[in-house]
């Protein structure tokens, strides 16, 4: 009996700690912007976690709780997984994965493994030392966001109208959610032998107020431009390279055409 009191009273001192410990940190980045989270994440080597109502406001993710199985049915971005309190095992599409630690229920709050997440939402996780501060980093769209640039034709006579097609395609899986600078979304560089002759926002007022550009799995958008009547340009080699105006920057290959008598 007094063996059962000393391991009543072990567990509920764990118990403790482990609350105390899930409510200690103060701050939580997620983008580097400050979000006021009620439960912050743990920080311990063997518990890492984040609050899923949390993530899951700030992600889109819609969640459905069945308290008499203690699932949690989740769906974001078309994809449909399962999740269970108690358990390392999910269900992303029916398929089923383990997670380094399970998933558990503190002071009203569900918290998941970071592992979960990050292989879910592909962001990266990284804290702020020395203080226990995270900041939740979206991997870098760059490897995601491919721009392309076509001409309408290879080679032009003198005088010829030059349009461009300038698209900007979402290569991943996911839906990707990317700040701009401004209002602008891309810009169009005109060179001869690598010196500038002419750019499209040159001439062009964009709004300051930072914006976000949204792309779906697999999504292109397109644009068209018309290079300007009153650019003369002389038979030559000429280079355009275009750029999608996110932050940061990202450029297309240089394409060349022809300018002929």
């Amino acid at each position: 009996m007094k063996k059962t009191k000393i391991f009543l009273l072990a567990l509920l001192s764990l118990v403790f700690i482990l609350s105390a410990h899930a409510l200690a940190y103060r701050d939580v980045y997620v983008d580097e912007v400050g979000v006021d989270f009620n439960l912050s994440p743990s920080n311990n080597a063997e518990m890492n976690y984040l609050p899923l109502q949390e993530i899951a406001e700030y992600y889109g993710i819609s969640l459905n709780f069945d308290e008499d199985d203690k699932e949690i049915h989740c769906v974001w971005n078309k994809t449909r997984f399962l999740l269970k309190l108690g358990s390392r095992i999910v269900e992303v599409k029916g398929k089923r994965e383990v997670l380094e630690n399970p998933i558990f229920k503190i002071n009203g709050h569900i918290m998941v493994p970071i592992d979960f997440f990050e292989d879910l939402l592909k962001i990266d996780f990284n804290w702020r030392n020395p203080t226990p501060i995270i900041i939740v980093r979206p991997i870098s769209f760059q490897n995601s966001v491919k721009v392309y640039l076509y001409t309408n034709m290879e080679s032009y006579d003198f005088g010829d109208q030059i349009v461009v097609t300038l698209i900007i395609k979402n290569t991943s899986m996911q839906t990707l959610k990317i700040p701009l600078r401004s209002s602008q979304v891309y810009d169009l560089t005109l060179s001869y032998k690598n010196h500038e002759l002419w750019s499209w926002s040159k001439d062009k007022m964009f709004l300051t107020a930072i914006s976000n550009y949204m792309l779906e799995p697999g999504e292109s958008k397109i644009y068209n431009i018309t290079l300007p009547k009153d650019l003369i340009l002389t038979p030559a080699q000429y280079q355009l390279v275009g750029s999608f105006a996110a932050k940061p920057e990202v450029n297309s290959d240089t394409t060349y055409f022809y300018v002929t008598n």
